[in-house]
């Protein structure tokens, strides 16, 4: 999740079609990830883009600063992305509603927006990709550049799928064996009970 408060007016429309762009250009974010009871397995695919790609949330208040941690812990909430469909994103934007922008679609310094993204779609260097590519996507009118040549996303997938990751699973088993599961499982976030 990273929380951007606002120090320059920034149009919500062009932020919308800046995100839009940047998940059409990192698959994984419109990818989808679903239980197979019969191969007993988790099975992720690529969902096709048919509207912006994510969910969004418009909250009004009049002094959101007391109702920052609550806003933050419903971010956490079960449910509010729906990965079976591919909804890995969830931009929230939390504005005054006495706020006296020019027109409804601009938030003005103080505003906050939160992107929440699902874990399972981005780790801790993609982050910084995806801001770069949400940055270039909202500076410009134009879509953002897709290398053909590039490795996308669904390449790696298959790359993995033919690779022996044996010794990757031996090792991690043999790190965990030692591992106090009851000690540290308190620490650990967790997506369902």
């Amino acid at each position: 999740m990273k929380i951007i408060r606002i120090f320059f007016s920034v149009s919500i429309q062009r932020l919308r079609h800046a995100l839009y762009s940047a998940i059409k250009k990192h698959e994984t974010l419109h990818s989808s990830i679903t239980w197979d009871f019969t191969s007993k397995q988790w099975i992720q695919q690529l969902e096709p883009l048919n509207d912006e790609g994510f969910s969004l949330v418009i909250d009004k208040f009049s002094d959101y600063h007391n109702n920052i941690e609550d806003l933050v812990q419903g971010e956490y909430a079960l449910g509010i992305h729906d990965v079976a469909h591919g909804r890995m994103v969830r931009l929230h934007i939390v504005s005054k509603s006495n706020q006296n922008a020019k027109d409804k679609d601009e938030l003005i310094p103080g505003d906050i927006i939160i992107f929440n993204i699902r874990h399972e779609a981005i780790d801790g260097t993609s982050v910084s990709i995806l801001f770069d590519t949400l940055k270039q996507a909202y500076s410009s009118t134009e879509e953002p550049m897709i290398n053909p040549n590039s490795i996308r996303y669904l390449d790696y997938m298959l790359y993995l799928q033919q690779c022996d990751l044996s010794s990757s699973f031996a090792y991690w088993n043999e790190q965990m064996v030692s591992f106090n599961f009851a000690r540290h499982f308190n620490r650990i976030p967790i997506d369902r009970p």
